[in-house]
């Protein structure tokens, strides 16, 4: 779902009715099930994770693109992003996997009754349906096109509009617009607009490098890995002051551009790097939006959201620190 809905928290909620309705064939209690927790801790945190891979995953990614795009005159494809987050993303979504289930160790052995459930879903559903088909047509060219933009050049934002157009097409589409507009999420575009805005005053009006020169001037004689490292670990420091990867990513990123700049170092590598690390939101409720709705659920308590999030903090800083010392180094990024 990564790949097909570019919001983690409307992934989060596509989830939850499928970890619940789980729960309910083995009939776990209610807030005591170590599989449901460690189920909606995986939508939500190792989810997080694998968006950073995607450059249509997470509000927060065209953001950093966008403000790359204002500072240097280069546009970031969504094959280049994946390229350079995709590989580290989903690596490190697959470790979380692991280090949450030995967290919160299944208290069952088997699910069986779990598939039954499933099954018996899917089965009330009956077969799959012309506007369904349709809608998995449109999914699947609108994914290929993102992903081979760099051949044809086609803009993202130009091939998610041409999706909507055939989703919405007279006789043939699967909604109009009156059904669609109310769904809309106007918020996420006045963010990415007025984030853009944000970053592009604060570059221009020489804000973002006077607080560059002010908050990194200790890093200026340290090797640029070096640098990004230190950076990755102080803003997933940062996310106890913000409410998700977006706000915090239209916040820092021109500041980290400037400072690269500043040194005269790539601006594209510094602000990649960090724009992807910006999403390390794991550790409060506000912290990120899928976890407020796993805590709404009432399966999960803050405590147990907490040291979940911490552990998967440093898993998150620690793993990208690495890949900025061998994976990004091999590719030429660092």
């Amino acid at each position: 779902l990564t790949f097909l809905v570019p919001s983690i928290t409307a992934r989060t909620l596509l989830m939850i009715p499928i970890i619940l309705g789980i729960g309910k064939a083995f009939e776990a209690e209610q807030g005591n099930s170590n599989i449901v927790k460690a189920l909606l801790f995986i939508v939500a945190m190792s989810g997080t994770m694998m968006s950073i891979g995607v450059l249509t995953g997470h509000v927060g990614n065209p953001i950093t693109a966008g403000l790359v795009e204002s500072a240097t005159g280069e546009a970031v494809s969504w094959s280049e992003w994946f390229t350079i987050g995709g590989p580290p993303a989903f690596v490190l979504s697959a470790i979380s996997v692991f280090i949450i289930q030995k967290m919160w160790k299944p208290e069952v052995g088997t699910l069986a009754s779990a598939g039954t459930y499933v099954h018996r879903e899917l089965a009330a559903m009956g077969p799959i349906s012309r506007d369904e088909k349709y809608t998995a047509v449109v999914f699947v060219g609108t994914l290929l096109l993102w992903a081979t933009d760099s051949f044809h050049g086609v803009a993202v934002g130009v091939i998610g509009l041409l999706a909507i157009i055939f989703l919405m097409l007279p006789d043939i589409g699967v909604m109009t617009w009156k059904e669609a507009q109310p769904k809309v999420p106007w918020d996420v575009f006045v963010l990415y607009g007025a984030g853009l805005s944000m970053g592009t005053a604060l570059t221009t009006s020489g804000a973002a490098e006077w607080l560059a020169s002010t908050i990194f001037s200790p890093l200026n004689d340290l090797s640029i890995p070096f640098q990004m490292i230190i950076m990755i670990w102080a803003v997933t420091l940062l996310q106890v002051f913000f409410t998700g990867g977006g706000p915090k990513t239209t916040a820092l990123t021109p500041i980290v551009i400037a400072h690269a700049m500043t040194i005269g170092a790539d601006p594209r590598a510094f602000a990649m790097v960090l724009g992807m690390n910006m999403h390390h939101q794991y550790l409060l409720p506000v912290s990120n939006m899928p976890n407020a709705v796993a805590m709404g659920t009432g399966e999960i308590t803050s405590r147990e959201l907490n040291k979940t999030g911490a552990v998967m903090s440093v898993l998150g800083a620690a793993f990208m620190s690495l890949m900025v010392i061998t994976y990004w180094t091999w590719i030429g990024l660092v």
